[in-house]
């Protein structure tokens, strides 16, 4: 069950990146008439929480269905076991941050490219460390610490990169802006923090309860539907700058665009219905990985469908090849590696290890001689006294 949980983690991570960077390239018309890319970060955000809200329906209904049999089914299902007593109002502020960090990233991806918004996402492990240490007291050692100089060079690296290939790479650019890109990248950073503090809240408030994870990913949709619906409305007539008003009236999210752009192009609806799936699965499994692991790992995971979201852009031709792209890839996966399993300190106690053998094996062939001349091997056990 694990391993299918892991799977549909990043099969569904995956396709919420590719789909909304599809939409993002999607040109439809708006309300004056003209041409413009689908940059809606707000209207996405209250899509993926109405997915998470489909989660506490499903739950309902299969709670009500076990019950009805009266054999105790409901107890010791997987979606619907645990304690039913508990406060749904917790879940209001990992809600908050999740919505906040989520219209972030949606603006960044849309501004960006697709695999640098995915590796630039795996800073969030520096935050995590942060918010882990103040949550449950925990000690960074040494390593830590390395580790995280590592991955903020990875991501330094990338940034500066990006900076640089925006010249001739402009397949799933928006705006070929260096401000624009360097304010994405900015943002998803931004979010990177929001997102660290919201995973290692749930990670203490779920594991101090035994909350059915269907019920809390539900309320959580809940709670983000009603807050992001409070963000809609001062977005909708809040005024904006390039790049970030892309819509017929200037604003920084034109709900009133939303339906003249969905009836000219379909395609949008397509993507943006995949998404609404995907979304409820991964927000699901997402919290099973935190509950029954660790944020961090979860942060480990989620840098395996970077291999993935870098594979596709170059099959869907969106983005070129880049070489130092690759090579800021590498830094920042040893940097990942290096902080949740220590490889470089791990690497560094082997060779410690070998070499004391080898001297050892010297030593055995290092006979020493007593009273009456005969041999005597100086690795041989201390007598007992």
């Amino acid at each position: 069950m694990n391993h299918i949980l892991v799977f549909l983690f990043l099969l569904s991570g995956t396709a919420n990146v590719l789909l909304i960077k599809w939409a993002n390239t999607q040109q439809a018309e708006c309300n004056d008439g003209k041409l413009r890319y689908f940059q809606h970060p707000v209207f996405l955000t209250m899509i993926m929480f109405a997915g998470e809200l489909v989660c506490y329906m499903i739950y309902k209904c299969t709670y009500c269905v076990l019950r009805r049999r009266g054999d105790g089914s409901e107890i010791v299902n997987f979606f619907t076991n645990g304690d039913q007593d508990f406060r749904p109002s917790k879940m209001i502020y990992p809600a908050f941050l999740h919505g906040t960090a989520s219209i972030l990233l949606f603006t960044g991806l849309y501004l960006t490219y697709a695999s640098s918004f995915q590796m630039i996402r795996s800073s969030c492990i520096i935050f995590v460390a942060f918010a882990s240490g103040i949550q449950f007291n925990t000690t960074l050692a040494v390593r830590h610490w390395c580790a995280m100089f590592q991955i903020a060079s990875g991501v330094l690296y990338i940034i500066i990169n990006d900076l640089q290939r925006i010249r001739y790479d402009q397949n799933s650019l928006s705006h070929i802006d260096f401000n624009a890109v360097l304010s994405a990248e900015l943002m998803i950073i931004c979010a990177g923090a929001f997102e660290g503090i919201r995973m290692v809240y749930e990670e203490k408030y779920i594991k101090a309860i035994n909350i059915p994870l269907m019920q809390a990913i539900g309320w959580r949709g809940i709670f983000g539907l009603l807050t992001t619906a409070l963000w809609a409305v001062g977005m909708n007539y809040q005024s904006a700058i390039i790049p970030f008003n892309d819509n017929s009236r200037g604003v920084f999210d034109d709900f009133m665009d939303i339906s003249k752009q969905l009836q000219s192009n379909h395609w949008i609806i397509v993507a943006i219905s995949i998404f609404f799936i995907t979304a409820a699965v991964h927000g699901y499994t997402s919290l099973c990985i935190t509950k029954f692991s660790s944020s961090s790992n979860l942060i480990h995971g989620d840098g395996v469908r970077t291999y993935a979201v870098s594979v596709m852009v170059l099959l869907l031709q969106w983005e070129q090849f880049n070489f130092i792209s690759f090579f800021c890839f590498i830094i920042l996966q040893i940097g990942i590696l290096s902080y949740r399993r220590a490889i470089l300190m791990e690497w560094y106690r082997k060779v410690l290890l070998r070499l004391q053998r080898n001297r050892y094996n010297n030593m055995s062939d290092d006979n020493t001689r007593d009273l009456d001349g005969n041999a005597v091997p100086t690795n041989h056990q201390a007598d007992v006294i």
